[in-house]
C-alpha cells in the first residue's frame, strides 16, 4: 500500500499492507490488513495494523493469528470494526484500540466494513 503525501509529493510504502486500508476520522493514522509473524516466518498471520501515513509507529491491533483485516474506524476514531475468520466462520468484530479484547458483531459477514451508528 503506498501513501501520498499530497503537499510535499513524497510517497511512502507501507510493507506487508494491502488490506482494507482505512484512515483515521482526523486522518493521523491509518487501519489496514498486514502480515505480522509470530516467531518464524512460517507462523505469518493477517492482522488489523495501524501506522501513522509515513509509516512510523507500525503496531498490530489484533493478535488473532487468523485472517484478520478489513478495518473501520469509528466516527469518535476510538472503536474499530473488521472482518476476521477466528470463530472458524466469515464475521465482523469490534475492538477498542489498546484494550487487546473483541467483541463479535454479526457472524456470517462477507469481506469489508463499514461504520453506521
Amino acid at each position: 500500500m503506498r501513501v501520498l503525501d499530497l503537499a510535499t509529493q513524497a510517497e511512502t510504502t507501507l510493507p506487508y499492507s494491502n488490506n482494507g486500508p482505512s484512515w483515521s476520522p482526523d486522518g493521523s493514522k491509518i487501519a489496514f490488513g498486514g502480515v505480522v509473524c509470530y516467531g518464524s516466518t512460517t507462523n505469518c498471520h493477517l492482522e488489523v495494523i495501524i501506522a501513522n501515513p509515513d509509516g512510523t509507529g507500525w503496531a498490530p491491533v489484533t493478535a488473532l493469528q487468523d485472517y484478520t483485516s478489513f478495518p473501520a474506524w469509528s466516527p469518535d476514531g476510538t472503536p474499530l470494526v473488521f472482518y476476521s475468520q477466528v470463530s472458524g466462520s466469515k464475521a465482523m468484530y469490534k475492538t477498542t484500540i489498546g484494550s487487546g479484547t473483541m467483541t463479535l458483531l454479526y457472524n456470517g459477514a462477507e469481506l469489508g466494513a463499514d461504520w453506521a451508528p
